[in-house]
């Protein structure tokens, strides 16, 4: 146990510093790596306030003319589609004088619609919806009529109110 004791000490090895072409290489690399950040198109996080205030349109609420909305130009085919419909982008120079944002990040833009075009559009939406939800019953009326008639053709009479129950 002595001998243990009586033993030098060696110190720690000092961890070798990087050369400087090593440096200059990790360097070289976290640039590239801004760089290639930079040049994305959503840099940072997103926002993160309330969707209330970060689509707000400010005095164009109060349009009863248009209706306004904010369109992804990230896609151009949702765009071409909304351009389609009617809608038209907002100029910045109204925007600023409404207090609204006429675009939000790179992805959506402030557009609007004539109000007639707009309450078309979703009277057609809803008059869609509503067949698709009937669809199945006209079906099933169809399918009835049609062994309504096949009976009537080998003799039985069975009235439609009978074979068909609607509930």
């Amino acid at each position: 146990m002595s001998d243990e004791k009586n033993q030098p000490v060696s110190p720690k090895p000092e961890p070798e510093s990087p050369s400087r072409t090593v440096m200059k290489a990790k360097i070289k690399e976290m640039q590239d790596r801004l760089a290639r950040q930079e040049a994305t198109e959503h840099s940072g996080a997103p926002e993160r306030g309330p969707k209330a205030r970060q689509f707000n349109i400010g005095k164009f609420k109060d349009d009863k003319d248009h209706h306004y909305r904010y369109v992804s130009v990230a896609d151009p085919a949702k765009a071409e589609g909304r351009i389609e419909d009617g809608y038209k982008a907002v100029s910045e120079e109204e925007c600023r004088e409404a207090g609204a944002r006429a675009t939000i990040g790179a992805d959506l833009r402030l557009m609007r619609v004539p109000r007639e075009h707009f309450e078309e559009r979703v009277a057609e939406i809803k008059e869609l919806g509503a067949n698709r939800l009937k669809a199945h019953k006209t079906e099933v009326r169809e399918a009835v009529e049609a062994v309504q008639r096949e009976l009537r053709n080998r003799g039985i009479d069975i009235p439609l109110s009978r074979l068909l129950v609607d509930e």
